[in-house]
């Protein structure tokens, strides 16, 4: 047999380097195809690109009742190399923190979520071994609180989003989460957490330099504004206060002064007087303040999307408001609104819901129904209104549900 030629070397020498490499794929595919199908076999849930990779996992809450079993479950995501979103909302992860941490071996994760699973210190530990981490997900665990997250968020410098909604966090927490420097998304929505208006931590929050939305939606009332001042490259604001005062409308005026770029969210708002005990909390809401403010909604870019405006004493500059869909309006006992201003509420054409409160509604008044083609619900249970008015309106618009306080007719 003659010796082969050093070109003939050359092709032999790489038909097994392809040779090998594929068998060593096609060992590794066929460990990966082994493992998902084990963990689909418990509930697990996959996303795959278009080779067939898994890109995502969702654990089931069932899964692993067994300490053992969940920490082998979770372990064996380490194995999934193309992994990039593994959420384990709703898990015990507390009993397997360490392999929480051996997921850092997933050279390709980025988001994580850990809602509602209660983690604990032990889990927090370990997610500064996740470098590659961008989103995390901590919302509605209670058992996340101010301790925790200033011991261990600081650390996580990669991230760019971060939802510690429903958590316990209150203003001690702030300047902790300000020292996440390309954090970009935060959320601090319905937090369990009741602390007194006007806590000094809110200014802490910051710089933040690279964020550019953030959602206080959902708390027991607006936060002080004049926190996010300093967060000039904000660029969305999410608001549902369940309160607001005139005070608080004002300086919402004054942050889209100093963040001209700022998209304000807010689809709902309680406009009332807020009364505060001597140490801050909320102890009841009377008196509705006028709304002349609402003339000056219409700066803000999100603000003309108000669906509902409930107990706000009647002012011509309701009118503005063109995207209401619910209304209530009061005035004093027995009071009657000008025609001329009364009479420019028919701009509200999506209006669905009208309820009056203190008003006299004369035949003059009750003309203007006529004008507001989408309302279904008019409710005069509170109102000044005699029966013969109601009767014609009830004749002229059959459709309308009208409530009195003597007849309640579909």
């Amino acid at each position: 047999m003659s010796p082969l030629c050093p070109r003939s070397w050359h092709f032999l020498a790489l038909y097994c380097l392809v040779v090998s490499t594929a068998y060593a794929q096609s060992h590794e595919s066929g460990d990966v195809d082994h493992i998902v199908r084990a963990l689909e076999d418990q509930g697990a849930e996959f996303k795959f690109d278009k080779n067939g990779r898994p890109l995502a996992v969702s654990l089931s809450k069932d899964a692993g009742h067994a300490a053992g079993k969940l920490r082998a479950m979770i372990g064996s995501l380490a194995s999934l190399p193309t992994l990039e979103h593994v959420s384990l909302r709703q898990v015990r992860v507390e009993v397997a923190s360490e392999e929480i941490g051996a997921l850092s071996q997933l050279p390709r994760l980025r988001d994580l979520d850990l809602s509602e699973t209660e983690a604990g210190a032990a889990v927090m530990e370990q997610l500064p071994k996740l470098r590659q981490l961008r989103e995390l997900n901590l919302s509605d665990n209670l058992s996340m609180t101010d301790e925790i997250v200033g011991k261990y968020i600081p650390r996580l410098q990669g991230l760019e989003r971060l939802d510690l909604s429903g958590t316990m966090v209150t203003g001690e927490s702030y300047a902790q989460i300000g020292k996440l420097q390309k954090l970009r998304q935060l959320s601090l929505a319905r937090r369990r957490s009741h602390e007194p208006l006007g806590t000094p931590h809110y200014d802490s929050l910051g710089p933040l330099p690279a964020l550019e939305s953030l959602d206080v939606r959902g708390n027991a009332h607006m936060e002080p504004l004049r926190m996010f001042r300093h967060l000039k490259g904000l660029r969305d604001l999410k608001l549902e206060p369940s309160r607001a005062s005139a005070t608080e409308l004002e300086e919402l005026f004054e942050l889209k002064k100093d963040i001209p770029n700022l998209r304000v969210a807010a689809h709902s708002l309680y406009l009332s007087r807020i009364e505060v005990d001597e140490e801050g909390f909320v102890v009841s809401v009377t008196n509705p303040i006028p709304v002349t403010l609402l003339g000056k909604l219409n700066a803000l870019d999100e603000l003309p999307r108000l669906r509902r405006a409930m107990r706000v004493d009647f002012d011509v500059s309701i009118a503005e408001l063109t995207q209401l869909k619910e209304l209530g309006l009061r005035m004093r006992e027995g009071e009657v609104a000008p025609l001329e201003k009364w009479n420019k509420l028919e701009r509200l054409s999506q209006l669905e819901s009208l309820t009056l409160q203190g008003i006299v509604v004369t035949e003059e008044h009750a003309a203007l129904f006529e004008q507001l083609e989408s309302l279904s619900t008019l409710d005069l249970f509170r109102a000044q209104v005699a029966p013969e008015v109601v009767e014609r309106i009830m004749r002229k618009h059959p459709g309308l549900k009208v409530i009195a306080p003597f007849q309640n007719r579909q």
